[in-house]
């Protein structure tokens, strides 16, 4: 048993993924999750300390809306500026939202996506990295345009 932990553990540091290609899973996955209504899913790839605009949200919160709502997030990836456990990346990205049983889409010109390299675990418990996202900033205007949506 122990000898199959330690070769676990030497097979997850030997094929860990390059950190942008992470951040690019953990991205999709958590967008598939949202379009599909999953929250558990989503909540797994938000940082305790999530914000959006410097502003805690409580994780509940979230997972509900994502229940009801299924919101439809499409971020355009492009390369993350990543240091040490850190990384940031700016890019443009479409919100689909169900509104008053309407769908309006929204084009969000550019968007701030912060992630944070935290200690996940593997289906054998062992520690992994996981790039989790730890902010969204989006401008005022932006956000005024949403605010007024009622979401």
């Amino acid at each position: 048993m122990v000898v199959a932990y330690g070769a676990k553990f030497l097979a997850n540091l030997a094929f860990t993924q390059p950190d942008d290609v992470l951040i690019h899973q953990a991205l999709t996955e958590a967008e598939q999750a949202s379009r599909e209504g999953r929250p558990g899913a989503v909540l797994q790839h938000l940082s305790q300390s999530f914000t959006i605009n410097n502003d805690s949200l409580g994780g509940v919160d979230i997972g509900q809306y994502v229940r009801q709502n299924h919101p439809d997030i499409n971020v355009d990836f492009t390369e993350p500026r990543i240091e040490g456990s850190y990384a940031v990346m700016e890019a443009p990205a479409s919100v689909r939202l169900h509104v008053l049983s309407f769908d309006q889409v929204f084009r969000v010109p550019k968007v701030k996506l912060s992630f944070h390299k935290e200690s996940g675990h593997d289906w054998m418990g062992l520690p992994i990295p996981e790039w989790r996202l730890s902010g969204v900033d989006v401008s005022a205007s932006t956000a005024s345009t949403f605010a007024a949506t009622g979401e």
